[in-house]
């Protein structure tokens, strides 16, 4: 069983690094992975092992990461927001954080700081992302059971602010993973000179941050959530 496992997370781990890079590589696949949460450079460009609770049990301890892919390097999985507006703080103290991105670009060249921030926050962008969609389809399940209540009319249609704030976390997402290729490209020297790495990742950093921005924006205010509605995920153990 153990040994099936192991092949289990290989494939994730091999599947990821040929999405990334294109080819299969022809090293063990986990040694260019990284554990999602992991802020050391070297995971700067690499696969993330995807924050996903069915691969939780495979990586969620030490000895269990060392049972299944010894040669990931360990660090805690990525918490929870408890809360709707815990995770709406969570997202606008990042999105702060992320203020200085454009200037350490463009003044510095500091690709690294750069990448190690992103490793950081792009992480909790997606724990605290998950926790704002479970609140507003929950909300939007329970207001349209109401309406159908009411109106015993079943074509009640739902509101779209939860599939607004998914898809706008879902582009989102998908710029933190490019921004994240991009650095790993211009440490290991692969888009030419400096400045040349400059003008290929200034642009892909600022749309980052747009971006957010408008996710941010669009989040419905914490006083429009129920009180009786929270994430199915902060009761989970990590």
């Amino acid at each position: 069983r153990r040994q099936a496992t192991r092949r289990v997370m290989n494939t994730i781990l091999s599947s990821g690094v040929t999405a990334l890079f294109g080819v299969q590589m022809n090293v063990k696949p986990i040694q260019a992975a990284c554990l999602s949460g992991d802020t050391n450079e070297e995971c700067i460009g690499v696969y993330k092992v995807p924050i996903d609770d069915a691969i939780l049990p495979y990586v969620g301890t030490k000895d269990q990461l060392l049972r299944y892919a010894p040669d990931v390097r360990w660090v805690p999985p990525v918490e929870y927001p408890k809360s709707y507006a815990e995770a709406c703080k969570q997202l606008a103290s990042d999105l702060e954080r992320l203020g200085a991105l454009e200037d350490a670009v463009r003044s510095n060249a500091d690709f690294t700081s750069v990448g190690k921030l992103m490793l950081e926050v792009g992480p909790r962008v997606t724990v605290a992302g998950r926790v704002v969609l479970d609140a507003l389809y929950t909300m939007e399940a329970q207001a349209q059971a109401q309406a159908q209540a009411q109106s015993n009319d079943n074509n009640t249609k739902p509101s779209m602010i939860a599939y607004k704030v998914e898809a706008a976390l879902d582009e989102l997402l998908i710029l933190f993973g490019q921004t994240d290729i991009a650095l790993g490209q211009a440490i290991r020297g692969e888009l030419g000179a400096v400045t040349v790495a400059q003008i290929s990742i200034l642009p892909s950093v600022k749309e980052l941050v747009a971006k957010y921005k408008d996710f941010v924006r669009i989040l419905p205010a914490e006083d429009s959530i129920p009180k009786n509605i929270s994430s199915k995920r902060s009761s989970v153990k990590r």
